[in-house]
């Protein structure tokens, strides 16, 4: 991709193909044509491919595919959507995600406690830890399978087997914001209940999308906080719930951003997510063993569970210069803090960490380049 700037924050928003743009473009142009209403019946069979694509995608059946709008938003009403009881436990881990963190709190008065799990010297979830944590009483659990401010690709199939063995009952949400598009996801095969995953990161999709992914199993234990005409009847003065499929979808949706999605996913399909996975992976090892000798790098992820996102800091060197340092250059990275995860910052001790993500598109030359001008900051 021939490009000024050098895009290293693909886990903050992915580069669109132009073919994206161009159908999201067209249609808007097309609601201006025939009129908003009337161009979504016309296009319903072309926008609604984005429940075949993601299900293709995940493994997953199109009925079990939610559209939102973003994952936080996602989260938010899934978790609120589910009943929660005094004798309630709920496991989470040290790198949990703000977002998803604020939503557990928000609630904190219904339920027993918040179970706070290890994650190892690795940065790896602590078996040992997380099997001395379950109970009883453990109603959910909440995984990140890539986090966003640590780029280790957490094992979640091994991890989910420990706790379904432990107990079946358990509901395993799983976030899956900053793997979808980077990384191979298959639900069936890692056995949790829900996914959550973002559009505009690794998927490369228009930011203001993400979807849900509900097993068709676990349908029956929701009770959607948000519900309009589109899922529910009037009946005598009584609400009658009509809708089985596409939890957390209202009548009023971003068609032309849906489209987008759509498109972006296929796109993924298309390449191949083994490829682009291989890709991303040798561009990390690539960073990584040429920035080997110099001892002021820190890079936090385990060399053996790397995936496209790679967190660093330099001994003596404020992260909020190096980020300002290398945006001067043209190269687009974030800074990750306490703000992203207050857990993980707490437990590494560490104030902040650039965030350098990687995806398919990008090359070793442009890694040559963001060497180059970090050797030059050291120099």
């Amino acid at each position: 991709m021939n490009r000024t700037i050098i895009h290293f924050n693909n886990a903050g928003t992915g580069i669109q193909s132009k073919r994206i743009i161009k159908s999201i473009s067209s249609y808007l142009n097309n609601e201006r044509k025939y009129g908003g209403y009337e161009f979504a019946e016309r296009f319903k069979k072309e926008t609604n491919k984005l429940y075949i694509n993601l299900a293709t995608l995940l493994n997953a059946k199109k009925d079990e595919i939610s559209f939102i709008s973003n994952t936080t938003l996602g989260w938010n009403l899934l978790f609120s959507s589910l009943s929660l009881s005094k004798r309630d436990e709920i496991l989470i881990f040290e790198n949990e995600y703000n977002s998803n963190y604020i939503s557990i709190l928000k609630r904190k008065k219904e339920f027993k406690k918040i179970v706070i799990s290890k994650i190892d010297a690795k940065g790896l979830i602590c078996e040992k830890d997380l099997l001395k944590n379950m109970t009883r009483n453990t109603k959910i659990c909440s995984l990140q399978h890539i986090s966003s401010q640590c780029g280790n690709k957490i094992d979640v199939v091994k991890i989910c087997k420990t706790i379904k063995e432990y107990n079946s009952k358990i509901i395993i949400i799983l976030d899956c914001c900053q793997s979808v598009g980077q990384a191979d996801i298959n639900v069936r095969k890692i056995g949790c209940d829900i996914a959550v995953g973002s559009g505009r990161k690794y998927l490369c999709g228009p930011r203001g999308t993400g979807f849900i992914y509900i097993n068709k199993d676990f349908k029956s234990l929701l009770t959607p906080i948000y519900e309009d005409m589109s899922s529910t009847l009037i009946k005598q003065n009584e609400l009658v719930f009509k809708k089985r499929s596409k939890f957390f979808e209202s009548f009023e949706q971003p068609l032309s951003l849906k489209l987008g999605l759509s498109n972006a996913v296929n796109e993924i399909l298309k390449l191949g997510i083994q490829k682009i996975e291989a890709k991303i992976l040798s561009l990390s090892k690539y960073l990584r063993e040429n920035l080997n000798n110099y001892k002021q790098i820190i890079f936090l992820e385990n060399k053996n569970n790397l995936s496209g996102i790679n967190t660093f800091y330099i001994k003596g060197f404020n992260t909020k210069v190096v980020h300002q340092y290398l945006k001067q250059n043209n190269i687009n990275t974030q800074i990750s803090d306490a703000e992203v995860s207050y857990l993980y910052f707490h437990k590494i001790k560490v104030g902040s960490v650039i965030r350098l993500s990687l995806h398919y598109y990008n090359t070793k030359k442009e890694i040559n380049f963001f060497i180059k001008i970090i050797k030059n900051l050291l120099v």
